[in-house]
């Protein structure tokens, strides 16, 4: 793929999902790529499932281990992913240990309303729609309703805003009808967002929550502690009888990659190009050198955005809560430069699906060995100016090459329980990230449906990377072939005979003899008599030039990617961590 193109596309992800509903850039997030590293496929969260691996349970368990391998991680700005060296669990987990708490405890009155808050959020209700769930899933459902309402309003806004040269006036055009619509859309889901999803009240309970866990920091540290070490207790025996600890990590929608379910669309045009690339960032433009190669005419994705859950780890009810600080001398979490122990993580996956790429090839021109089977995410960064593979690159491919001696699952001892069915009295959830883990969100092609509890549970990290990555199924781009170049008719003169060339000479048609009795016809040209009889290969005249044939014509060639794969990760920049507050009471 030519580098114009990649950069495109990677700068219009960022400017739809870096971005709030108004356009304006968001601080606090950004997208990460692997670099062409295929790090997971459909098979990864197919065989999560018990019944659906080989191994049953165990299999099961191991696969999830896999996947939390390489989604645990500290992320470090940049376009690409970069890993630092903790995990994200163990840099978790020393915070809890190292911090110190302010001075401070709930008062009878302040656990009464804390309490009140809990029970309002997590209560299971009827919804408007028939479904059973409780009113932070609930709420949950519609925000992200909402964000994929915008996400639609976004992908064609941009495209056409930035629009130039051929094909602009057409984007334009379909903008200007479509445009109501979308936006309509958009807000009728922003309406139900705020209405069927209780918006106002939910996010009222969620903040006194926060507040009122703050008022008692040392017993909110503690059960938070008490939390994590309990799930990270929990192990399983891999096939050779290695024990493999784990936390469990889980994803929602649980069943995004099943193939009924719908995704969004995503498009890129030749005419938004131009426009994109003005509007590329240094960190892309750093990695590509973009020539004036423009082939691609159209360019369209299917995708899915998907959220880590992990309930072991508590974002926004402690990391960002000012009741707490670290000892003097140690290094922040995060000081808003990019620097720290853990300046970001991993919040989302992006996947892509149903790749058409529609670009204009010269006949005959034959592609690199090979080219037709990269993944869409290799093809990306194909032209990338990088040449050191990136730390989860590395640890890819070191999970990759355990798989040949790992013993089969189905033969491993059996595996304690899963964390999912550990009940665990504590601090109650309050973000997404911790009530979902308890009850993933599935999806569906029309309207939400209820949460399914025991699908999406995947775990957390692996003792000595003693785990397998998943092989990604097969993939092959489905080429439309090309139609064969038109035959060409050489000029007069040419090679095989047709028009006489002047003075006659091999080749050209023997004149019809004059017919009986017309004597004195005018003899036929000299030359022409004795060429050879029709069938016989024949010889240019000597010194007779042949013009070359014109070069083909460029057609139309579209290239399909049916298998899922992961495109980008969507990483949760912290702001200054820990921020104490002052005005408190501190030992």
């Amino acid at each position: 793929m030519d580098a114009a193109i990649a950069v495109a596309f990677l700068t219009k992800l960022k400017l739809i999902f870096e971005t709030d509903a108004a356009g304006n850039p968001q601080t606090d997030k950004f997208l990460s790529f692997p670099n062409g590293t295929s790090l997971m496929a459909k098979d990864t969260f197919v065989e999560m499932d018990p019944k659906r691996n080989p191994g049953g349970e165990a299999g099961a368990l191991l696969r999830a281990a896999d996947f939390a391998n390489l989604v645990n991680f500290v992320a470090q700005p940049g376009a690409l992913v970069s890993p630092a060296a903790d995990k994200l669990s163990a840099v978790y987990r020393r915070t809890l240990q190292i911090c110190q708490p302010a001075r401070s405890t709930r008062t009878a009155s302040q656990e009464r309303s804390l309490k009140s808050a809990m029970t309002y959020l997590n209560r299971v209700v009827k919804t408007d729609d028939g479904q059973r769930m409780s009113r932070l899933d609930n709420y949950l459902r519609y925000k992200e309703a909402y964000q994929q309402a915008l996400t639609a309003y976004k992908n064609a806004s941009i495209a056409a805003q930035l629009a130039e040269g051929e094909g602009a006036e057409e984007l334009k055009r379909q903008w200007a009808e479509q445009e109501p619509a979308l936006r309509e859309a958009r807000d009728r889901a922003l309406l139900n967002w705020e209405k069927k999803g209780l918006r106002a009240a939910v996010e009222s309970r969620q903040a006194t929550a926060l507040r009122l866990m703050g008022s008692s920091p040392a017993t909110t540290i503690a059960n938070l502690t008490a939390d994590f070490d309990l799930l990270a207790k929990v192990t399983a025996l891999d096939g050779q009888g290695g024990e493999v600890e784990y936390l469990p990590t889980q994803f929602s929608p649980s069943n995004f990659f099943e193939d009924h379910v719908g995704w969004q669309k995503l498009t890129l045009s030749k005419a938004e190009i131009g426009g994109l690339l003005g509007k590329a960032p240094a960190s892309l433009q750093q990695l590509f050198d973009v020539g004036a190669t423009r082939n691609l005419e159209n360019l369209t994705v299917e995708y899915a955005v998907v959220e880590l859950q992990r309930s072991w780890f508590r974002f926004e009810d402690f990391l960002l809560q000012r009741f707490w600080r670290l000892p003097a001398g140690e290094a922040p979490l995060a000081d808003q430069q990019g620097r720290g122990q853990l300046p970001a993580f991993p919040s989302k996956l992006i996947f892509v699906r149903n790749v058409k790429v529609t670009s204009w090839t010269t006949p005959g021109v034959a592609k690199p060995a090979g080219a037709m089977l990269k993944r869409f995410n290799s093809q990306l960064f194909e032209h990338a100016k990088t040449t050191t593979a990136s730390n989860l690159h590395i640890k890819a491919t070191q999970v990759n090459g355990l798989d040949g001696g790992r013993v089969a699952p189905a033969v491993a001892p059996a595996v304690q329980p899963h964390a999912a069915t550990i009940k665990i009295a504590a601090v109650p959830p309050l973000t997404a990230a911790a009530v979902h883990a308890a009850t993933p969100v599935k999806v569906h092609e029309a309207t939400p449906v209820t949460p399914r509890p025991s699908a999406g549970s995947i775990l957390d990290a692996i003792r000595n990377g003693n785990v397998v990555l998943p092989k990604p199924p097969g993939s092959s781009w489905g080429t439309t072939p090309a139609p064969k170049p038109p035959v060409q008719t050489p000029p007069n003169g040419g090679w095989g005979g047709g028009s006489p060339a002047p003075g006659g000479g091999w080749g050209t048609p023997r004149p019809t003899p004059p017919p009986p009795g017309n004597w004195g016809t005018p003899p036929p040209p000299p030359g022409n008599w004795g060429a050879p009889p029709p069938g016989q290969p024949t010889n240019p005249p000597p010194g007779q030039p042949t013009a070359p044939p014109p070069p083909p014509q460029p057609v139309l060639q579209t290239e399909e990617q049916k298998e899922m794969e992961l495109l980008a990760f969507v990483c949760r920049a912290l702001p200054l961590c820990p921020n104490p507050d002052l005005q408190l009471v501190w030992d």
